[in-house]
């Protein structure tokens, strides 16, 4: 019976009214669920703060579940056409109820100028809407289940009320319907409201007699959300905070051997026009551990690592010295200008003291305006590698390495020096440099060119046949570390590691040296049978022979 009672005066819903509703993370602004044994319908509007007043009379719905639709209007003998018609007592809804007389299945559209105003991207698969993040990150801003329960971020509502300036009125109607009478449940009929903190509710119970006797309840109210001023909105132009804009970098150390730090705000730096005499140059550099990248290497579908240039597809870009060993270099203005105020957290913590100095290709490229092609081998095989392909297609009119599928790009473009000294890396490392050499060769357009045709099996050996008919020098030295590769990644990630692993590993030195130095003479040696390619079959090649 004291659960019965409990349901009936919905104890529970009430305590949810006050402690959660318009307090938790995702807010339901329309469509029903079951809470607490009773059922709940939710709906959500905003009202002009100068109206706000109407919201406070009682506990009634300023708004109705419905849509606000463009139309004609008459006032009199005056007909006008509204676009954006609001509802009644000036409210705007958050979402719009779509009906079509069950022709077709009705659902909820979320508010266009919300979703405009935050730029969402909808993924229709599974009806959540996402916001692009300064930093390419995409984050979960509003979420449509089962057609008509939508929820929406309370920060990003609350961001909407406070641009617009309007309050946010969160509606709800909970009803509770138990079998049988109200003396038979030992119940009372009963009425009573509240309104305290923003909230108001009606709460009344009795009894139905008409097709079937039971006992009711019904919870009915708002709870307001009163917006902050507009210049907290979060919005451009209020969206800027010089502190969190623009921090500080260490840029060399003091007289004491301590971090000497300073502001990355551009407008604060000395130039080359005599800005800000006395203080760091825009162009000072400032010095990261290679682990900086990792995070942007480990996404390639949103990041480009590029020869001195990272990217963040159309969004965002900076540029970059990672033509060091281990360390990346960016200029202090830059990161001010051009890094996303997200990353910055990201950055500093891999913010180094050091008497490192800028590669010999950042000077040329930066203070000579030279043109320079990368040192540094893993973007030097890079930039060889794809303009080989370039040119052999366009002479040969098929490809030597075939096209690495969408699902196998990654390869390719996550081709680095290791930046931890550790065996995963590497395996990965030297799985991505086989398949986008060895796996690739395009053994049917090879066999093709035999002079001799001869039935033999593996995209090395009949590259090694047609090399060996055409008598080019020194083609079995290339055709031997083709093997040995193949060798390093059967025995360490096709098969467990044993004797044959330790064997493959010997040959390119892993058991004196660490995994960055050997993977560094692997890419150099790949870099050089691509030029071994090059010089002997194609008549247009701009790049260096070393």
């Amino acid at each position: 019976m004291t659960n019965l009672k409990e349901q009936f005066y919905q104890t529970k819903n009430i305590e949810f009214l006050k402690k959660t509703l318009g307090r938790e993370l995702w807010v339901q602004v329309s469509g029903s669920k079951d809470i607490n044994g009773a059922s709940a319908a939710f709906w959500a509007a905003l009202m002009p703060v100068e109206n706000i007043d109407e919201a406070y009379r009682d506990y009634s719905w300023n708004s109705y579940i419905g849509t606000q639709c463009p139309g004609f209007i008459e006032y009199g003998d005056k007909i006008t056409y509204e676009a954006n018609p609001l509802n009644f007592d000036s409210c705007l809804n958050i979402v719009q109820y779509r009906e079509f007389y069950g022709i077709k299945p009705n659902y909820v559209e979320i508010s266009e100028e919300f979703r405009l105003l935050n730029n969402l991207y909808h993924d229709i698969n599974t009806n959540i809407f996402y916001e692009i993040e300064e930093n390419g990150e995409c984050t979960e801003v509003a979420k449509i289940i089962n057609n008509d329960c939508a929820y929406i971020k309370l920060k990003s509502l609350m961001k909407f009320a406070a641009a617009k300036q309007m309050a946010l009125l969160l509606f709800f109607d909970i009803r509770v319907k138990i079998s049988g009478s109200l003396q038979k449940n030992g119940l009372k009929e009963f009425s009573t409201t509240v309104n305290e903190d923003g909230l108001f509710f009606g709460l009344w119970g009795g009894e139905q007699r008409l097709l079937e006797t039971y006992s009711y309840s019904i919870l009915m109210g708002k709870r307001i959300l009163l917006p902050k001023p507009v210049e907290e909105c979060g919005y451009e132009p209020y969206s800027r905070n010089e502190e969190n804009e623009y921090p500080e970098y260490i840029i060399g150390i003091d007289e004491y051997g301590e971090p000497r730090s300073y502001t990355s705000n551009p407008a604060k730096l000395s130039n080359y026009f005599g800005a800000n005499p006395g203080a760091p140059h825009y162009l000072t550099p400032v010095f990261f551990k290679k682990e900086v990248l990792q995070r942007y290497l480990s996404r390639p579908n949103i990041f480009s690592v590029e020869a001195g240039y990272l990217r963040c597809q159309s969004l965002w870009g900076i540029e970059i010295d990672n033509e060091h060993k281990d360390m990346v270099s960016v200029y202090l203005g830059d990161l001010g200008r051009d890094l996303p105020v997200q990353e910055h957290s990201h950055w500093k913590q891999y913010n180094i003291a050091t008497d490192a100095r800028l590669s010999t290709n950042a000077v040329k490229r930066d203070f000579l305006c030279a043109f320079t092609q990368p040192e540094i081998s893993d973007l030097k095989f890079k930039s060889n590698f794809k303009q080989f392909v370039n040119t052999w297609r366009e002479q040969y009119q098929w490809d030597l390495f075939l096209p690495l599928s969408q699902n196998d790009e990654y390869n390719f473009k996550t081709l680095h020096l290791p930046i931890t000294d550790g065996q995963e890396e590497f395996d990965h490392l030297v799985l991505s440099l086989v398949k986008t050499m060895i796996d690739s060769l395009n053994e049917k357009e090879i066999v093709k060119q035999f002079k001799n045709p001869t039935d033999l099996k593996g995209g090395i050996s009949k590259l090694e046949y047609w090399l060996s008919e055409l008598n080019f020098p020194d083609y079995q030295q290339q055709i031997k570390f083709l093997r040995n590769l193949q060798e390093l990644r059967s025995t360490g990630t096709g098969h467990r590691k044993g004797k044959g692993y330790e064997k493959a590993a010997g040959v390119f030195g892993l058991n004196t040296d660490n995994y960055v130095d050997v993977f560094d003479r692997i890419l150099l040696q790949a870099n050089a049978f691509i030029l071994f390619l090059a010089k002997n079959f194609l008549k247009d090649w701009t790049v260096t022979l070393s």
